[in-house]
């Protein structure tokens, strides 16, 4: 983001997720859940997770539902590049491109990206710099492209929404969507090992570390 530009604060963009983002595990569930009754029954709500296996493999997942029935689902292999911040990210802007191509989207007013990161979840809707900067940017160009998509008379154009959902709360499309980006980690993906910038100051810090434990035991038998 060039530094000319004026940068929104977080204030606003953290206002702008919705869910909660505070309290207990069981009221942050109960006002999630409560959340959902307030969806249109045509609106698609995206669940959507990543994950770092031990084995350093990482991977990005989403279900994608809409009037009550599983309509998208799909894991992503990552590969060691990444962290879970990134993939994170992955999974969110992937189901968010999957659902523009959907058939049943024209039936939709609003299009809800729901994840269990918070710190994801407020930078998915403000410029900001840093790790997977690429997706974020690409990510906030597609609610234009959801606002222009074929819908039918009685729909609006409607919005890309941000949500936060509790984690570890029993949640049917978090859990969901949490096996989902595990899935596939051990497949294999492209020949060329890509880092994002978080993934290779990770990368950094761990061969740093290795090499001077090698260099010590080197020097003292």
């Amino acid at each position: 983001m060039p530094p000319w530009n004026p940068r929104e604060c977080r204030e606003a963009a953290h206002s702008r997720v919705a869910g909660p983002k505070s309290g207990s595990a069981d009221e942050n569930k109960q006002v999630f859940l409560d959340s959902l009754q307030t969806i249109h029954f045509g609106d698609i709500i995206i669940y959507s997770d990543g994950s770092k296996q031990l084995n350093g493999l990482g991977s990005a997942g989403f279900i994608g539902c809409q009037g009550g029935v599983q309509v998208l689902h799909k894991s992503i292999a990552l590969g060691k590049g990444v962290e879970v911040f990134d993939a994170e990210v992955k999974g969110a802007l992937e189901g968010a491109k999957s659902t523009l191509a959907l058939p049943t989207a024209k039936f939709a007013t609003d299009l809800w990206i729901c994840l269990d990161n918070l710190e994801v979840a407020t930078r998915l809707s403000s410029q900001s710099s840093g790790s997977s900067q690429a997706q974020f940017d690409e990510f906030l160009t597609l609610t234009p492209k959801w606002q222009e998509r074929s819908r039918l008379a009685h729909t609006r154009r409607g919005q890309m929404r941000v949500g936060c959902v509790p984690s570890h709360t029993s949640i049917i499309g978090n859990e969901a969507t949490d096996k989902a980006a595990k899935d596939d980690c051990h497949l294999p993906t492209s020949d060329d090992l890509v880092f994002s910038y978080a993934g290779l100051k990770h990368w950094a810090n761990e061969s740093t570390t290795q090499a001077t434990g090698k260099l010590w035991r080197t020097l003292l038998p």
